[in-house]
């Protein structure tokens, strides 16, 4: 939400930004298969950039998401993602695979949508803290926090450069 407060400050040029808070991922990605029910013509060729678990771990853009057959996202957005700045500490985040589960970015990019998951994971691939007692609000890292939000926020502003109006 820190990236959309920041957008709303200082509003891209010709992209129109939707947050979209799904739920239901993990019970069959509810949420995200009926917005598709209801609004697909209207996003068809919008960019999705899934925000999940981003507390904690190392951040990465998803290059494939799936567990027994990764599917990749499409090469114009891993090209997209991979050309996009370093952020304000320097570090540039890296496009790299998902396969442990499913993100609510997962039909889109088995549709062929333009969408990719920001998610931070830890040495195993895993999200920290993932369905454990230790996910709690007292072991976020707001040092990841600011750089998710910062890549968000970097990537939005780059699509809104190079696309178009959306």
């Amino acid at each position: 939400l820190a990236a959309a407060e920041e957008l709303a400050r200082a509003p891209l040029g010709q992209t129109r930004v939707t947050v979209l808070l799904t739920g239901s991922e993990e019970s069959g990605l509810w949420g995200v298969r009926h917005f598709l029910e209801k609004e697909e013509m209207e996003y068809c060729e919008a960019l999705f950039l899934n925000v999940d678990n981003v507390g904690g771990g190392t951040l990465r853009f998803s290059s494939s998401e799936g567990m027994l057959s990764p599917v990749p996202i499409l090469p114009e957005i891993k090209a997209f993602l991979t050309a996009l700045p370093a952020g304000p500490t320097g570090e540039k985040i890296p496009v790299a695979p998902y396969t442990w589960c499913l993100t609510d970015a997962s039909p889109l990019i088995f549709m062929g949508w333009q969408a990719t998951s920001l998610i931070a994971l830890d040495e195993r691939g895993m999200p920290l803290h993932w369905h454990r007692q230790s996910d709690a609000v007292d072991n976020l890292e707001p040092a990841n926090l600011e750089r998710a939000t910062a890549a968000l926020v970097a990537a939005a502003r780059r699509w809104d450069e190079v696309s178009g109006p959306a």
